[in-house]
């Protein structure tokens, strides 16, 4: 029991801090994005290995973080709901870029997207960024609402760790810089609350995962396109 709270304390408080602080860094420091993926893949790995550790030495199956494969058909219609809310989000990804074709501000907010240095620029890049982008989707949504949000839940309140939770997930993978967290809580936030309410991981991981890659595919093309112009 000690050590999954010391595992707990680490997904709260110490892996953000260690972010945050190499995030500060890597702007005196840059590093390049194919070293940043490997350790983000590196470090997601090691800590879904202590979490597998943790389910072992309890005795716990996939369902006590919300993952169940024998999907009663409330769950089922959550994943179709999920697959209908990626595809309508991804031809508004692709509304927004015609629009940005004819509209500066439209334009303009794409092209931020695309300056995200953390979004990869070479085709070898890219192929790593899939494996990042499906470790820390997946990893993220296993270790921050399977299990830190069903650990802290029944001690602080839902809403409490829901907040918790979301803020440690924000602070911890798939930012660029400390102004991104913001919006990477409040995605962080519906996710959790979608999680709690439905009692149900497994759609909201292909909601997160759908929707990271949509959004990535849309910068891609953003970029690529900026620099055929």
């Amino acid at each position: 029991m000690l050590l999954d709270w010391i595992f707990g304390l680490c997904l709260l408080l110490v892996f953000p801090a260690y972010q945050l602080w190499d995030a500060i860094r890597r702007q005196r420091l840059p590093r390049s994005r194919i070293s940043r993926y490997w350790t983000s893949i590196g470090t997601m790995c090691v800590l879904l290995l202590l979490l597998l550790a943790h389910a072992w030495q309890r005795g716990l199956g996939p369902d006590a973080f919300g993952i169940r494969f024998a999907m009663p058909a409330r769950e089922r219609y959550l994943l179709a709901a999920a697959i209908a809310v990626i595809a309508l989000w991804h031809l508004a990804m692709h509304g927004a870029m015609r629009l940005a074709q004819g509209d500066p501000g439209m334009a303009e907010a794409i092209g931020k997207m695309g300056n995200n240095q953390l979004l990869p620029r070479t085709g070898a890049e890219a192929r790593l960024f899939a494996l990042y982008l499906i470790a820390v989707a997946v990893g993220s949504d296993l270790l921050y609402r399977g299990f830190l949000l069903t650990t802290l839940a029944p001690l602080s309140g839902a809403f409490l760790a829901i907040m918790l939770a979301s803020l440690a997930d924000a602070m911890t993978y798939g930012y660029d810089k400390p102004r991104d967290i913001p919006g990477n809580m409040a995605l962080a936030i519906v996710l959790a609350t979608a999680v709690w309410l439905s009692q149900s991981l497994l759609w909201v991981m292909l909601l997160h995962l759908g929707i990271g890659i949509s959004t990535t595919h849309i910068a891609w093309r953003s970029m690529q396109g900026a620099r055929a112009a």
